[in-house]
Order: C-alpha cells, then structure tokens, then sequence
C-alpha cells in the first residue's frame, strides 16, 4: 500500500486514462504523479508489479478487457 506524503486535494485513486490518451501517455501521467504525491520510485524494479497493477487498474476500460 501507499500512501501520498501530503493531502492531495483528490482521490489519486481516481486517476484514470483518457479517452484519447495513449497508454504509453497514460502511464507517464500514473508515474508522474506518483513522483509527486508518493515516496515510490516508478523507475525501480521492486515497485515494478505495483505500477503494473495500478496501470491496468485505472486504464481505460478497452485496455482492461485484453
């Protein structure tokens, strides 16, 4: 589980993949925020299976079907 250093205003559970974003777009904007609003490194290999489920998770609803 994580957690966001400080209160970000919003759900960050609740950020989801546009309707016209690509995936590759989707998943910058998922790492980004969790940069910013959490102590997880997107880019180490221990948080790998977290950003894969959290992408999958919040990615448009096409995506998840696959």
């Amino acid at each position: 589980m994580y957690l966001p250093k400080e209160d970000p205003e919003w759900d960050p559970d609740r950020i989801r993949q546009g309707d016209k974003e690509t995936p590759s777009a989707f998943s910058e904007r998922l790492c980004e925020v969790a940069r910013k609003w959490t102590d997880l490194d997107p880019e180490d290999d221990s948080n790998s299976k977290l950003f894969n489920r959290l992408f999958i998770g919040q990615a448009a609803a096409d995506i998840r079907k696959r």
